[in-house]
């Protein structure tokens, strides 16, 4: 912590001046004592995405608790994956998360143009409100497996 000492015999001649000085220099201080919000523990979750038995090969898994930031990660060719809510491979914040899962196949509308994304899974897993999947994030090692049907 940085502490600024304002002898008043030296601003007694400069005016209000010093004073304004001298009260900056210590909101400054103190604001860059007061530092950031520390980050949420969070735990390392990993798991496989499977749809109908077999493993969902591209896509992104994103588990949303019931407050605080979400952590989410892609799929790979095995359907598995790692959640990341800060850092690399940190994990989720512990608790009870609602899960989304997206796997959209894009194609080229060839009269428009226009991209087109179509799901590979039933949409109801695509959004927050909507998604039957649940999680709970705990000390113990979270390695989860989520098979998706229609």
């Amino acid at each position: 912590m940085s502490v600024l000492v304002v002898n008043s015999t030296s601003v007694k001649g400069r005016g209000a001046s010093a004073l304004t000085t001298a009260a900056l220099l210590i909101s400054l201080a103190l604001t860059g004592c007061a530092g950031k919000e520390p980050t949420p523990e969070t735990l390392p979750v990993t798991g496989t995405v499977t749809y109908k038995g077999k493993p969902l090969p591209a896509g992104s898994i994103t588990f949303y608790p019931e407050s605080g930031m979400p952590g989410s990660g892609p799929l790979n060719e095995k359907g598995e994956f790692t959640l990341t809510t800060f850092a690399p491979g940190d994990g989720a914040v512990r608790g009870q998360h609602k899960v989304v899962v997206r796997a959209f196949n894009s194609s080229a509308d060839v009269g428009l143009g226009n991209p087109s994304k179509e799901s590979n899974i039933p949409s109801k897993y695509n959004d927050v409100s909507t998604t039957p999947l649940t999680a709970t994030v705990q000390d113990e090692v979270n390695e989860l497996t989520f098979d998706l049907t229609d």
